[in-house]
């Protein structure tokens, strides 16, 4: 069971681009949070996720088709819980407070997946790659 704390939770308000990366850092776990209402947003992995992934954040994210692939792909950076079901993310959210470890491994792993593979660097050479093809052809 949760403790009531008002620290455990702490929403703040829209911020510039440019800082949205240091303020994510500060937090343990990002909330991709998408309902699959359309079919784009059921198949999309929308920024915040790579944002989170950036920081270092353990991802907590809805159960869009395109994010539980995501997260199946990569274990061990996050979970998921079923979207428009209150009772599974509060379920998840209390595993993850009672489960610290869980919690800060899969940081580290998340952290490592942005440096080592999901990045602008590997990226940009599979898009460079792309493009090059496209003009020889």
């Amino acid at each position: 069971m949760l403790v009531s704390n008002e620290n455990l939770i702490e929403f703040i308000s829209p911020a510039p681009p440019d800082s949205i990366f240091s303020i994510a850092a500060k937090f343990d776990i990002g909330l991709a949070s998408e309902i699959s209402y359309t079919e784009n947003r059921d198949f999309c992995l929308t920024n915040k996720l790579f944002t989170y992934l950036l920081a270092g954040n353990f991802i907590l994210a809805s159960s869009t088709k395109a994010q539980k692939q995501f997260i199946e792909l990569h274990p061990g950076i996050g979970l998921l819980y079923s979207d428009n079901d209150i009772s599974t993310l509060t379920d998840t959210l209390e595993f993850l407070y009672n489960n610290r470890q869980y919690l800060l491994e899969g940081r580290k792993k998340a952290l490592q997946l942005a440096s080592d593979e999901l990045n602008w660097e590997n990226e940009s050479e599979k898009f460079l790659a792309v493009i090059s093809a496209t003009l020889t052809n």
